[in-house]
């Protein structure tokens, strides 16, 4: 950019630079040099130039201070871009967004001078809009940025042009990279990690496009342009390793792929860190990318210390189009806490990948989920509006945890509520400040007088985060059965079923109380509760399935039959079974996996059989990529789940999510 640096001259003028000048102090014996704003504005243009960009920013701020810079628009439009270049850099983006809204409209474009800074702007918008996963919008600007450009100037958007473009159907990534490879041959200072980013960038464009032993090729040129496979790894060696693993394995060479992929390094831990996630859900089936169960994708990302995910970028999707860019938005929601994202080793922080299937799963929301339309309709009551922030993000929590304070230092002492129920259910923070929160929760309602619903909702919430220790879900069982013996609820037939059916179904894998039947019998033959109504079908469901377990087929067929549901189908208040028996072995464990010394972890998607054997497993994130998905599909095959009551052998429960972990000894 520092062609366009002659503008500042041009614009400022002699009489221009007395206009904006401070008055002249009083001589000085021994006057300390100053810097005229030519060299103060030269000397931030090369920092920005140089990457340098927290310096960059505070010199092009003190410019802007400057009195009287305001009337020269010019010069303001020009330091305005230049310091969102680097504030794009600085992860600063809506900052830079707003420079470039404001000084783009501003300059020139029949002006020579300015089609630098233009450019410039246009390239910042293209990458806001990258990564953003809205590439071809991305692929607008850096086409805009292009025509402003020559030459070796083409450089950096022809790059950025060709990961843009690298999902669409027609050849033009494919083409870019060729064009990329030609440019650089004039540039002698390219040096050898540049040429090795070139070929990586290459060959990624063609495995998209089905040319994968052409890419195998390139990445091989790639991989001796970083001198060959070395046990020192740094993270351009780990990015171009990580693709030849990919390359050999889609060319059909398995035993190089598994080769290329543990001189990555990957899947060596102590723990298995990444699934601390407070956050990892893949993108579901269909939508407006129109995802099928048999799409994959290869998606790259980073974690801040935060905890948070940045800088994600679709490497390899099994068919082009919009699929690569919905399954990295998937990964952009994805979170750690700060404690969990410290035990990821900080090399593997900056650059990680996994392996992305869409989730087929149906929802199948908790019992408790029936008591929030109660909460949120008397928070509406109460002209309440809920606290919608994610609280699956570190800042979020802790710009909730700000707006709690604030709330509490006023008088409306009712507005702490929202902020309280959102925080209480963030996995985010501690299992401490979870409960703190959940008791002043029940506080701060009970003292407002509720509607009972909604305040039962708000003590089933405290329930969740009593005093953790082996007999956890005892003491949990014991405060519900507290509420259930309150004369209040005991009266409300609605509110006492509901809570009946959270005693009686199993948590976190213990087992159903002694007295599960009785507590189901009540609820299936109230009166007060139509036949229809999802808590009688739901406490049906389990009856049928107890009696089953004891033998009363002739009871639980008949307990089915009241549902109304097919065999097929499972009750919005179904509870999930829970595993009896997971059947690993050592003999799971893929041997080439083995052999290199690697572990890693599934996320297996699989539907549960009313017998309890499971079916239509189908592996949805996988770490590391193209490994352990194969392993963990087929040891889930041996799991046993515990039996579920329906008619004809109808299926249990669909969707149901489950963790295989491959540690070596």
């Amino acid at each position: 950019m520092r062609h366009a640096v002659s503008l500042f001259a041009l614009v400022f003028s002699a009489a221009a630079l007395a206009a904006t000048a401070p008055a002249a102090p009083a001589p000085a014996a021994t006057p300390a040099p100053t810097r005229s704003l030519q060299q103060q504005f030269d000397d931030a243009s090369a920092a920005v130039e140089d990457g340098r960009c927290g310096e960059a920013v505070a010199a092009l701020e003190a410019l802007l201070a400057r009195p009287g810079l305001a009337k020269n628009t010019q010069v303001l439009a020009t330091i305005r871009i230049r310091r969102a270049v680097c504030l794009l850099a600085l992860h600063r983006t809506e900052e830079a967004s707003s420079d470039i809204a404001y000084a783009l409209p501003l300059l020139n474009l029949d002006d020579p001078t300015n089609r630098g800074d233009i450019a410039a702007a246009h390239m910042s918008l293209g990458k806001m809009a990258y990564l953003s996963e809205d590439f071809e919008t991305a692929t607008r600007e850096f086409d805009a940025a292009r025509t402003l450009q020559s030459g070796v100037g083409q450089y950096e958007s022809l790059m950025w042009l060709t990961r843009s473009t690298m999902f669409d159907a027609d050849q033009r990534s494919v083409e870019l990279a060729d064009e990329l490879l030609r440019l650089s041959q004039s540039i002698p200072e390219l040096r050898k990690d540049g040429a090795a980013s070139l070929h990586t960038l290459h060959a990624r464009a063609l495995l998209n496009h089905g040319q994968h032993a052409a890419a195998y090729a390139e990445l091989k040129k790639a991989l001796a342009a970083e001198g060959g496979l070395t046990e020192k790894v740094n993270l351009g060696d780990l990015v171009t390793r990580s693709d030849l693993a990919l390359a050999a394995l889609l060319n059909g060479d398995r035993e190089q792929a598994r080769k290329y992929m543990a001189y990555t390094g990957a899947g060596r831990f102590k723990k298995s860190p990444f699934l601390s996630a407070v956050e990892m859900r893949p993108p579901p089936c269909g939508g407006t990318a129109g995802l099928r169960p048999e799409d994959m994708a290869i998606v790259e990302f980073a974690i801040d210390d935060g905890g948070e995910v940045f800088g994600v970028t679709p490497i390899y999707a099994s068919r082009t189009g919009p699929i690569a860019a919905e399954f990295a938005r998937a990964v952009a929601g994805w979170s750690w806490t700060p404690e969990g994202a410290k035990s990821i080793p900080l090399f593997f922080r900056r650059v990680t990948r996994v392996e992305l299937r869409c989730s087929d799963a149906a929802g199948h929301p908790d019992v408790a989920e029936l008591l929030r339309t109660d909460f949120n309709s008397w928070l509406d009551d109460q002209h309440l509006q809920p606290y919608t922030a994610s609280m699956k993000l570190a800042a979020n929590v802790a710009q909730a945890r700000s707006e709690l304070a604030r709330r509490q230092s006023t008088a409306a002492k009712l507005s702490v509520i929202p902020v309280l129920a959102a925080l209480s259910g963030s996995r985010y923070v501690s299992w401490h400040d979870r409960g703190q929160w959940s008791q002043q929760l029940r506080d701060a309602a009970a003292a407002a007088g509720p509607p009972l619903a909604a305040l039962t909702y708000v003590d089933v919430i405290l329930a969740d985060y009593l005093p953790l220790g082996r007999d956890y879900s005892h003491q949990r069982r014991q405060y519900l059965r507290s509420l259930l013996a309150r004369p209040e609820v005991s009266a409300d037939a609605r509110v006492a079923n509901i809570v009946r059916l959270l005693i009686a179904e199993p948590h976190y894998g213990s087992a159903a109380p002694a007295d599960a039947t009785e507590l189901l019998t009540v609820v299936s033959t109230d009166p007060a509760l139509s036949a229809q109504d999802p808590i009688k079908v739901g406490a049906l469901v389990r009856l049928a399935t107890l009696q089953a377990a004891a033998g009363n087929l002739t009871a639980a067929r008949e307990s089915y039959r009241k549902t109304g549901l097919s065999a097929q189908q499972c009750s919005i208040v179904d509870a999930v079974p829970s595993m009896h028996k997971n059947n690993l072995g050592s003999g799971d464990f893929p041997e080439e996996a083995w052999r290199w010394g690697f572990e890693g972890w599934v996320m297996v998607e699989l539907d549960i059989q009313a017998d309890g054997k499971t079916t239509n497993r189908r592996a949805v994130v996988a770490y590391p990529p193209l490994i352990f998905a194969d392993a963990a599909t087929g040891a889930m095959k041996n799991a046993l789940y515990e039996q579920t009551y329906r008619p004809e052998g109808g299926l249990g429960c669909g969707g149901k999510v489950v963790k295989v972990n491959f540690k070596l000894n």
